[in-house]
């Protein structure tokens, strides 16, 4: 069965000269806007699961400071859990003690065998670990050690701000963690990927960092899943996910604007269906749910989906710049087209690269368009007619 991404080129042709470089310029339905963040408001979840806005000068809100102090037991030495889950246990976890070298030994875990590394993020209430373990290791067969970082006693209060006061000191603990695992089971970081959610996504990051400036190394690749923007400054690159923080660095922006930074931060940032309102979600304006938690979602839901599935393949098309793509456009060549696409998530995935992607997604699983890429140009006054359709990259499922 032919699986095919069908992109409708229906804004402009423009024709290259003897290197037959032609381009097609793909209208883009949802395309990243302005920002709704303000660091003069809280957020926090109603009663209904939906993320909403509390000023901080609000009546009341002295109740901030009173969550601050109830949190503030929290430390990341005794809080912080390493899950670790293999092809000899795949459904059940394996706490791995941070500098208690009898743990690991007494593990399944093999040097010889890659390391994916999962951080959640705020009010996860540690829904992710699951599904990924299964991703990886049921579903997906892929021959790997799996760690989910576990810092639900951190991050699973009612106001972001008490995770987001966190994020340093375990994205510290968690780099502190991989050099112990270094010296005591030669994990290599060659072949090390740290994949992380919402906040996770900047601990990802920092933890990158933190590793790089021990000299024991750099992490091969960082896989940021919308990282929120919140309470986050772009300038200041120390304190959330950056290119520079390993080898290799990929974010999949879903609600950007909303939740979500709406800037590139990586090598490569892929935004599907435009980054900011994803296919089959919606602002729920009634319960002001303005954020899209279900956006905010897609993020992990399409990794999980790439990781699982290997018929699942999210082709993505690069854009020319970012700023085209905010004005609702992409331009990308028509011939060959396949100098212009990349791969979204998958396993291994990308270990280089470099650019704005964007692609179409499903509304349901599966999310994924397909292996096969399509383009169907429209017939446009004043440009040559071309009947058929362009077929690139000619993979088919099995």
């Amino acid at each position: 069965m032919l699986f095919a991404l069908l992109v409708v080129a229906g804004v402009s042709t423009t024709h290259g000269h003897a290197d037959n470089n032609e381009e097609t310029v793909l209208f883009v339905p949802n395309p990243p806007s302005a920002s709704t963040q303000n660091d003069e408001f809280d957020l926090m979840y109603d009663v209904d699961g939906n993320i909403k806005r509390v000023s901080l000068n609000e009546p009341g809100h002295g109740r901030k400071q009173k969550m601050r102090i109830l949190g503030s037991t929290f430390n990341v030495a005794n809080d912080v859990r390493f899950e670790l889950f293999t092809p000899e246990n795949p459904t059940e976890a394996y706490i791995l003690q941070f500098n208690n070298k009898t743990s690991v030994t007494k593990s399944q875990f093999k040097s010889s065998r890659p390391t994916r590394i999962l951080i959640h993020g705020w009010h996860s209430e540690g829904v992710l670990t699951a599904p990924f373990a299964n991703a990886y290791l049921v579903e997906g067969k892929h021959k790997v050690n799996f760690i989910s970082v576990n810092w639900q006693k951190g991050s699973d209060w009612t106001l972001y701000s008490s995770a987001r006061g966190r994020v340093k000191n375990v994205a510290e603990h968690v780099g502190s963690f991989v050099d112990f695992m270094i010296a005591a089971a030669e994990l290599k970081t060659t072949d090390l990927t740290i994949v992380g959610h919402s906040l996770g996504a900047h601990i990802a990051g920092i933890a990158g960092k933190t590793i790089k400036k021990t000299g024991k190394g750099t992490v091969n690749k960082i896989v940021g899943l919308d990282p929120p923007a919140h309470s986050f400054d772009f300038e200041a690159v120390d304190e959330r996910i950056a290119h520079s923080d390993a080898k290799y660095v990929e974010v999949i922006h879903t609600s950007a604007g909303d939740l979500g930074f709406i800037q590139p931060l990586a090598d490569v940032d892929f935004y599907p269906n435009g980054g900011q309102l994803q296919s089959g979600c919606y602002r729920n304006l009634v319960k002001r749910d303005w954020f899209s938690v279900c956006s905010h979602q897609r993020s992990y839901e399409f990794y999980i989906e790439s990781i699982s599935n290997s018929n699942s393949q999210f082709l993505a098309l690069q854009c020319k710049s970012f700023d085209e793509l905010q004005k609702g456009s992409c331009t990308v060549p028509v011939v060959p087209v396949y100098n212009a696409t990349m791969l979204m998530g998958g396993e291994p995935g990308n270990i280089k690269g470099r650019g704005i992607f964007y692609l179409q997604t499903n509304d349901k699983p599966m999310y994924s368009k397909g292996k096969a890429f399509e383009i169907q140009r429209n017939e446009i006054p004043g440009t040559p007619k071309v009947s058929g359709f362009y077929k690139f990259l000619g993979l088919f499922s099995k």
